[in-house]
This record gives structure tokens, sequence and C-alpha cells, in this order.
């Protein structure tokens, strides 16, 4: 019996030499209580070691997921406000044309006599208004005018010059 102990000290000596094998090998062990380590892990997934070590992983983990959480919702927060802003002048424009449009189709027409007073007093605001819009812009394009035919006097002038000092030279050129 002293003989099958000795044999058995030698397997279990060849199995902890052997504790880290590669995936597929096989162990030769005929008693499987022999075995002393029977643990499996795989490289891309290590398991922590400790509770402690476990709570930090995860700790990493989560910091990370809340920075890119941050991250998306503040790119969507931009790209809400883009949108927004754009609704916004689309609204805008959308009331300045249909406003516009009040004008053009009351300047065809007379006002109903259903109209309520207010609204009359709108329209009749509205037309005083583009009124004075149109007088300044008469008496712009009248200054631009005159400002224009100054300048176009000016030029008469300095071509009349250039005209006379072109024949004063001419003679004298040809004796």
């Amino acid at each position: 019996m002293a003989r099958k102990y000795i044999e058995r000290n030698d397997r279990l000596q060849d199995s902890v030499d052997q504790s880290k094998r590669s995936a597929g090998e096989k162990i030769d062990v005929q008693d499987a209580t022999d075995v002393q380590s029977r643990s499996i892990t795989f490289a891309k997934y290590q398991r922590p070691r400790t509770p402690t070590e476990a709570t930090q992983v995860m700790a990493k983990e989560l910091t990370s997921t809340v920075q890119d959480t941050g991250q998306y919702i503040e790119e969507v927060k931009t790209h809400m406000g883009k949108q927004m802003s754009t609704i916004n002048k689309i609204k805008a424009q959308k009331e300045e044309f249909d406003r516009e449009l009040e004008l053009l189709q009351f300047g065809n027409q007379t006002p109903k006599a259903d109209s309520h007073v207010d609204e009359m007093k709108k329209i009749r605001g509205e037309l005083v208004e583009k009124k004075r819009f149109e007088e300044a812009n008469l008496e712009r394009l009248s200054n631009h005018i005159m400002i224009t035919k100054k300048q176009v006097d000016q030029y008469q002038i300095l071509i009349d010059e250039v005209d006379n000092k072109i024949k004063k030279r001419s003679p004298r050129s040809q004796n």
C-alpha cells in the first residue's frame, strides 16, 4: 500500500506543475478527488478577486456609462435647439407672409361692412405704416437720383475739359 500512496503523490505533483494548461488539453487523472485546483478562467473576462475590486470595476463601468449618457443628452439637446430655432424662424416667416398677403388682398378690396372696428383700425394702421415706408423709400430714391444727376454733370464737365485739352494739343502736334 505504500507504493500506491507514493504514486498518488507523484500524480498530484504533476497536476500542480501543469495547473496552467491550455484550452482543450486533457488532464490525466484517474481519481477525480486527487485534483486540488478546480477552477476555470477565461482570459477575456477576469473575475475580480475581492468584493472591493468587483465594486471598483462596476463603479468604473457605471461612470463610463453615465458620461456617455451625458454626452448623448447634450448632443440631443443641441440638435433639438437647432430644430426649434429653425421651426421658430419658419413660423415667423409664415406670420410675415400672412400679414403681407392680407395687406395685398385688402389693397384690392374695400373693408366689409360687417367687419369689426378693431379689425378695421388694425388694417388702417398697417396701411398708414406701409404708406410711410413707401414715402420714405420714394424720398430716398429721389435723393439718389439727384446725387446721380450731379455725378453725371461732373463727369460731363471732366469729359469736356479733357476734350478741350486734346483739341489744344492736337494742332501743336500736327505742326
